[in-house]
């Protein structure tokens, strides 16, 4: 099994697909068969963890259904399995499919190591529904909690340029770049705000 799982990590990385898929569908085919031989030193590999590399798949080749399906089916297996829920979470959030979204972060609020998580989906949601200033309570709420957490404070820069905010969007990009100072598009951002700060736009 950890060969197959392992040759399906391989693949996927060299952009044959199909072959990940088989390798990962004959660990799950197998396990579901009660397949005997799959003793691992990671049980995961045996249902859980291959139905979330499968789903990752399937979601990157919109397939969303299947996606769903094998996220579903991890999540039945390990309820407590982050990752799972971090992919429902994503993919109802690009379908848009709202109700389903908070249903799924209210589960992931439950569990205490995905709070970082859930205000970045939160952050997220409320960005693409142009709801900035419940995303903005959201994030700085979320930094408030994790100061180093990078992609908080990338997600509020980039709200705020949306929002046309160009003080808080000096703010928080000055906030990245004193985590990362060689963070490019955080330095171009800057001074495209300075610009339009001094220009009046």
């Amino acid at each position: 099994m950890e060969l197959l799982h392992l040759e399906g990590l391989v693949k996927r990385q060299q952009g044959h697909d199909a072959a990940a898929e088989a390798c990962w569908q004959q660990i799950v085919g197998d396990s579901n068969r009660g397949g005997g031989h799959f003793a691992s030193l990671d049980p995961g590999l045996g249902g859980y963890v291959t139905r979330h590399n499968l789903a990752v798949l399937y979601r990157d080749q919109r397939r969303h259904a299947d996606a769903d399906a094998q996220w579903r089916a991890a999540l039945n297996e390990r309820p407590d399995y982050v990752p799972a829920w971090v992919g429902l979470a994503e993919l109802y959030l690009e379908l848009e499919r709202w109700s389903e979204l908070d249903s799924t972060l209210e589960r992931l609020q439950e569990l205490l190591d995905a709070r970082l998580e859930v205000a970045l989906l939160r952050g997220r949601k409320h960005w693409k529904r142009h709801e900035f200033a419940f995303g903005r309570k959201v994030l700085e709420a979320g930094i408030a909690e994790f100061p180093q957490a990078l992609g908080l404070r990338e997600l509020l820069s980039d709200l705020m340029l949306d929002s046309r905010d160009w003080p808080g969007a000096e703010q928080h990009l000055r906030a990245v770049l004193s985590l990362v100072p060689e963070h490019r598009a955080a330095r171009q951002n800057l001074e495209f705000v300075l610009r339009a700060q001094r220009d009046g736009d």
